[in-house]
């Protein structure tokens, strides 16, 4: 049976609505929802999303400090990040002089993300890889990184799409590596809530 389209433009005014919404869908036939707006505008905040591009992204913020002072990257550091956004997470840890990959299902956030590389030094350039990919099938040698990150991923994706993530994860993940992973319990306030507000 064939899924229907999402239609993004739809006036949903409840949790409800949005379950309803998305209901037997994946990350796969919802990534229409997470386009250039969706990152520029939403992720965190008006006044974030102005934060990061002033700073382009080097501001840490409170998504970006806990998890960076619990990775302790340091220097030649390798870090991934799986849905990586914008890039604040791939710009602070190469500012930290790791190298950093961020991965992204949406083109729309591997663009701006790109974007804002171009305005960096060659330094911190040259350490950062930006790459659109479904994070279920990495295309990176087993036990490649050395810290990866999964940030307010996970509510945007079905179980299986997960299991898939984690076992990934796993495989490139060096034995002694470290996954920190944080997400918010309720994927309305994430996905809907910015689109309502």
């Amino acid at each position: 049976m064939k899924k229907r389209v999402i239609d993004t433009d739809l006036n949903i005014k409840s949790y409800r609505d949005y379950r309803r919404l998305i209901k037997g869908h994946t990350a796969k036939s919802l990534h229409e929802m997470y386009d250039d707006i969706y990152f520029e505008k939403h992720v965190g905040s008006k006044e974030m999303s102005d934060v990061f591009f002033k700073s382009l992204g080097l501001t840490e913020t409170k998504y970006t400090k806990i998890p960076l002072e619990i990775a302790q990257i340091k220097a030649g550091d390798i870090v991934l990040d799986i849905g990586c956004g914008r890039g604040e997470m791939v710009f602070q840890s190469a500012n930290k002089k790791a190298h950093a990959t961020g991965i992204d299902y949406s083109e729309a956030a591997i663009k701006i993300a790109r974007n804002i590389q171009e305005k960096h030094t060659d330094d911190i350039r040259s350490r950062i890889t930006f790459l659109c990919c479904n994070a279920e099938n990495l295309d990176f040698g087993d036990n490649t990184f050395d810290t990866a990150f999964l940030l307010d991923v996970v509510e945007h994706v079905s179980q299986s799409e997960l299991y898939a993530i984690l076992r990934e994860i796993r495989r490139v993940l060096k034995t002694d590596g470290r996954l920190i992973i944080h997400t918010t319990p309720n994927i309305w306030s994430r996905s809907v809530g910015y689109r309502l507000k």
